[in-house]
């Protein structure tokens, strides 16, 4: 067989395995099946979310709706044991160029006696006008009354609050009234908040304090890790979108902000009710939630912290990494590719061969734009995406690697595969140095594979081929690993 046939064809099957993968790469990032056995009691919290709910009427702030269910709200809280104190005032929020007023009713309990530096138990009851907000947020009001239950008989080393917000769908204004007016907001040292933004899906750690170290002992425990990278927490940071979290980061507080956003087309509207609430996605917030909790409930004192990079593997474990270091693996990631590829100046053209991986990119990117400007020609409306999903992926794949192969196929030749892996590499390291200074969150998802290919480079360039050829698979592979699930 012809040696340029042979090595397009291997191309063609690892680039089947990735098309495959990430067609169905969502099953990264499904919640666990709920554990009857965990301590926090799935059934118990969606029987008491529907009696808070009712009707599942629409509830906006300051809304005789809203009123109802803060008097479930109550008389649920009253019944766990528990004595609620009811902010009741009229406040305005002067956001975004717009002056926003309300009544608002903040609901809050001591789960323990009253004291300093005590862990907030975060969510808000009040729903968008459009919706009953059965997951947006009474799972999060549901899984703080769970949390408070089971807490109430343990002996805590720290305070324990739980806070309820009126408000937080018009503007933050329940959270900005707790952190402005409220004496109890000098009490609070760490806050879990729970909150969604669709109706499944596996719960992410979206947000931390800086620094966050502290923060990040929450995903030593727990069912299954919440989905964490900072990654998701910088772009998070650029998107316009605020929960109450927002609001008490100006406190010197310790933080971690979880939420599950499947299904997003859901978000804030009708179908946010509890017949299509994923009781997998609650139970997977409830255990993160309980699990952070009481990690914070452990932390006493003050502990240094530093800002660190980090990133979960496919929820096992987690893997953090600091700014420093990850700065050194990239600067000498890229000069020993560039080693690589200086090495073998004389046995190909550099330049083409280097050009090929921005290319594959470029050509690849612009053919999936394409194919979906052409979808949306034909198909306008809305959701037709979320509608069927896999097929839409399946195009962007598709096209993708159709630009992928057409440019591998007119721009290399037989036995370049070090050089081309070399100039992989090489552009990889120069991706995650512009990240570092601009998205710096996103750097981690680059460090880790580039840190195995200084191992392939070496080998490549002391003569040891198959070392550097398994070590670049094996960077490529942690790459696709860490990758798929952020793209889910």
């Amino acid at each position: 067989m012809n040696r340029d046939l042979a090595a397009t064809l291997k191309l063609a099957g690892v680039l089947t395995l990735l098309f495959l993968a990430y067609l169905f790469r969502s099953a990264l990032v499904q919640p666990p099946a709920v554990n009857p056995d965990h301590a926090f009691n799935t059934e118990r919290t969606y029987a008491r979310l529907a009696r808070i709910l009712g009707d599942e009427t629409p509830h906006p702030v300051d809304s005789d709706a809203n009123d109802q269910v803060i008097a479930r709200l109550i008389t649920e809280i009253e019944a766990l044991g528990f004595e609620p104190i009811i902010r009741d005032d009229f406040h305005c929020v002067n956001q975004w160029r717009r002056l926003r007023c309300a009544r608002l009713q903040n609901i809050a309990f001591w789960v323990t006696k009253p004291g300093p530096n005590a862990v907030l138990v975060l969510s808000h009851h009040d729903s968008v006008p459009a919706g009953p907000g059965a997951s947006d947020d009474g799972a999060g009001v549901a899984a703080s009354l769970e949390i408070a239950h089971l807490m109430k008989t343990r002996d805590l080393k720290r305070p324990l609050l739980v806070l309820i917000t009126d408000g937080e769908e018009l503007g933050l204004m329940g959270a900005n009234l707790f952190v402005e007016k409220d004496p109890l907001a000098n009490k609070v040292g760490a806050v879990v908040n729970m909150e969604a933004r669709g109706i499944s899906g596996l719960s992410a750690l979206i947000q931390t304090s800086r620094p966050n170290t502290n923060d990040l002992k929450i995903l030593d425990n727990g069912t299954r890790l919440p989905a964490a990278s900072s990654l998701n927490a910088d772009i998070y940071e650029l998107l316009p979108n605020d929960t109450d979290m927002t609001e008490f980061l100006s406190l010197p507080v310790d933080a971690a902000n979880l939420a599950y956003a499947g299904d997003v087309a859901f978000y804030h509207t009708p179908g946010d009710n509890l017949a299509n609430m994923d009781k997998r996605a609650l139970f997977n917030l409830g255990a993160s939630g309980l699990a952070a909790t009481e990690t914070f409930l452990d932390q006493t004192g003050h502990k240094p912290e530093i800002q660190v990079l980090y990133v979960d593997i496919l929820g096992y474990f987690i893997v953090t990494l600091t700014p420093l270091v990850t700065a050194i693996i990239l600067v000498l990631c890229l000069l020993l590719a560039l080693a690589v590829l200086w090495q073998s100046r004389n046995n190909t053209v550099l330049w083409r061969v280097t050009l090929v991986p921005p290319l594959a990119l470029g050509l690849g990117l612009g053919l999936a734009i394409g194919a979906t400007m052409l979808v949306d020609l034909i198909r306008p409306e809305r959701f037709f995406g979320a509608a069927y999903p896999i097929a839409l992926r399946g195009l962007h794949a598709s096209a993708a690697l159709a630009g992928t192969m057409i440019i591998y196929t007119f721009m290399t030749r037989a036995g370049e595969a070090k050089t081309l892996l070399a100039a992989s590499w090489a552009w990889t390291a120069i991706l995650g140095t512009i990240a570092f200074f601009t998205v710096q969150g996103a750097t981690i998802v680059f460090a880790l594979p580039l840190a195995i290919f200084i191992l392939a480079s070496i080998g490549f360039l002391f003569g040891k081929d198959l070392i550097g050829y398994s070590c670049a698979g094996l960077g490529a592979a942690l790459f696709a690993i860490i990758a798929l699930p952020l793209t889910a």
